[in-house]
């Protein structure tokens, strides 16, 4: 059974996911779990499950962490909807030829930021249609990306409408976020970048993105705050104290919503970004102070921890941060934001710019690239 592609993008309207999504889903990737005080409990390394549109629970290991592929309870690869592996007939797994449709469409990636993004072009609303239009949902868009996420038509059709997103789109999208901050490290252009109508130089932060299994791994209302489920993240995403200006952390709050912590280490502050304002914002923010002094004592030593005297930095709010206006879109905010705080921008994004940014995520999914440095 075919399911469409990402349609009425014609006219600059919303994408329309041309699937139903399953409605026991919660929030943006929320896990199908009956106790949501279960995380890091048993110790499973952020074994978590992500829906299908089509209403398949499929599990998903944490990629980065222990570089497992998504299966399924069976330990078997994505299906389609009628429960089968999109294969092609010689029994290989289905994967979308990228060289063909990017020649046929004769398609660039260009750079983005979400800072003022451009408007959709036609060619941008095609490209994103003929990704997914009459392919099988378990049809792979892109093997074994960056973040070791076999990224299927059914992850890029979340990307259409108001869809809540799950796991693999977000980390697929924070892993892009990470390499390109690598990218502009070992360029000495890269590092730096101009801003404004003036043009004036700025340098862009070291920053880096952990995925969506870290804040739960580190935190559960179960058992509190446990510092050794996440000993080795650090070193895992190259969060080194020494020269790291911004970490971001994904927070999913109470399973039901995304959140954005950033951890401003050049300016010695705290932020938190919710599209939804009005949330609690002490128990994340004390959390991240915690496991900030904690890595501080093992990566510097306790005295070194104790002279950033991190339990007295500030928090940082903007009243004009952008807000949430749709039903399904905070992971979108919080990668948005993720993108522009990656980039030393400010967060001049709106609701009126998430189906633009929708659309340019489905193509960075596709070449598993931002396109470059911003």
């Amino acid at each position: 059974m075919l399911v469409g592609g990402l349609h009425d993008i014609g006219n600059g309207d919303a994408l329309s996911v041309g699937s139903n999504q399953d409605k026991d889903w919660m929030s943006d990737g929320a896990s199908a779990h009956s106790d949501d005080d279960d995380d890091g409990a048993d110790g499973d390394d952020g074994a978590r499950a992500a829906t299908l549109p089509t209403g398949q629970v499929v599990s998903i290991d944490e990629q980065a962490m222990d570089g497992e592929e998504a299966k399924d309870a069976d330990g078997e690869g994505a299906k389609d909807e009628d429960g089968e592996e999109a294969k092609d007939a010689d029994g290989d797994t289905l994967t979308i030829d990228h060289s063909e449709l990017v020649e046929r469409l004769d398609f660039e990636l260009v750079p983005f930021t979400a800072h003022c993004p451009p408007p959709l072009t036609q060619a941008e609303m095609l490209f994103v249609s003929a990704i997914t239009t009459g392919h099988p949902p378990g049809a792979i868009v892109r093997h074994r990306n960056k973040a070791r996420i076999d990224v299927a038509v059914a992850d890029v059709l979340l990307l259409g409408g108001d869809s809540w997103l799950n796991d693999q789109v977000l980390n697929s999208v924070i892993a892009l976020l990470n390499f390109e901050d690598e990218r502009a490290a070992s360029s000495l252009l890269g590092s730096f970048a101009s801003e404004g109508a003036g043009g004036e130089p700025r340098r862009r932060p070291r920053t880096r993105t952990m995925n969506t299994y870290f804040f739960t791994r580190l935190h559960s209302r179960l058992i509190g705050y446990v510092y050794q489920n996440v000993s080795s993240w650090g070193r895992v995403y190259g969060v080194d104290l020494n020269v790291v200006d911004v970490i971001l952390i994904p927070v999913h709050v109470h399973r039901t919503h995304w959140a954005l912590l950033k951890i401003d280490v050049e300016h010695r502050l705290f932020v938190y970004f919710d599209s939804l304002p009005g949330g609690v914002v002490d128990e994340p923010i004390d959390v991240a102070r915690r496991w900030l002094y904690d890595e501080l004592c093992a990566q510097l030593g306790v005295d070194i921890a104790d002279k950033w005297g991190v339990f007295s930095w500030p928090v940082g709010h903007n009243d004009e941060d952008p807000e949430q206006e749709d039903g399904g879109s905070c992971g979108v905010f919080v990668l948005a934001a993720a993108h522009c705080y990656a980039a030393g921008l400010p967060l001049t994004f709106s609701q009126a710019d998430i189906p633009a940014l929708r659309c340019r995520r489905a193509i960075a999914l596709f070449f598993d690239d931002l396109g470059g440095s911003s």
